[in-house]
C-alpha cells in the first residue's frame, strides 16, 4: 500500500485487520498515525521518508503486526503513544534518531516485541513511560544517553526483558520505580 503525498492523518482502523497487507509506504506529509495499520500480521515494512514531518505515532498504530520486523522513525517524531507497536513480534530494529525531537515513549509502546535485541533512547526524550519495553525477552542492552531529559524511569518499563545484560543508567536519574 502506498498512501500519496498530501495526505497528513491516517486515522483509527483505517487498514486495521487488514491481514494480507505487507507493506506501507507513507508520504513525507503525514504527520500522525492514529491506530490505523492494527492486526496487520503480514505487514514486514513501513517505509516513511527521512524528511518526514510525521509528529505523533498514535495509540495502536502499528499494534500487533506481527511480522514488522523494523522501523526507522524520522527526526520530527516527537510522540510514540501507548501501545503503538506493542506485540511486534518480529521486531528485530528500531531507530530512533539520535538528533531527532523524541520526546515522550508511551505506556507499553514496545511491549511484547520478543525479538528486539537493543534499543538506543536518545537525549530529546523527557519520559519513558511504565512498561515501554515490557516482555522484550531478546533486548540485551539498553543505552540510555548521559544527558538524556529524563529524571525517572517508570514501572514496569524493562520488566521481564530476561536477555537485559547491559543498561547504564545516568547520574541525573533519581527514580527508578518498582519494577522497572
Amino acid at each position: 500500500v502506498t498512501i500519496g503525498d498530501g495526505v497528513s492523518s491516517v486515522g483509527e482502523t483505517a487498514f486495521s485487520g487488514c491481514t494480507e497487507m505487507k507493506s506501507v509506504t507513507l508520504p513525507k506529509s503525514v504527520t500522525t498515525i492514529r491506530g490505523a495499520f492494527s492486526g496487520c500480521n503480514k505487514m514486514t515494512h513501513v517505509t516513511l521518508p527521512a524528511d518526514a514531518k510525521l509528529d505523533t505515532i498514535g495509540k495502536d498504530a502499528f499494534i500487533r503486526c506481527t511480522a514488522l520486523t523494523s522501523i526507522s522513525l524520522p527526526k520530527s517524531t516527537t510522540t510514540i503513544e501507548d501501545r503503538a507497536f506493542n506485540g511486534c513480534e518480529a521486531l528485530t530494529s528500531v531507530t530512533l534518531p539520535a538528533d531527532g525531537k523524541l520526546q515522550t515513549i508511551g505506556l507499553n509502546a514496545f511491549s511484547g516485541c520478543v525479538k528486539l535485541k537493543r534499543i538506543t533512547i536518545p537525549h530529546s526524550v523527557t519520559k519513558i513511560e511504565g512498561s515501554a519495553f515490557s516482555s522484550c525477552e531478546a533486548l540485551t542492552s539498553v543505552t540510555l544517553p548521559d544527558n538524556a531529559q529524563f529524571t525517572k524511569i517508570e514501572s514496569d518499563a524493562f520488566q521481564n526483558c530476561t536477555a537485559l545484560e547491559r543498561i547504564t543508567i545516568p547520574n541525573h536519574v533519581d527514580a527508578i520505580k518498582v519494577n522497572a
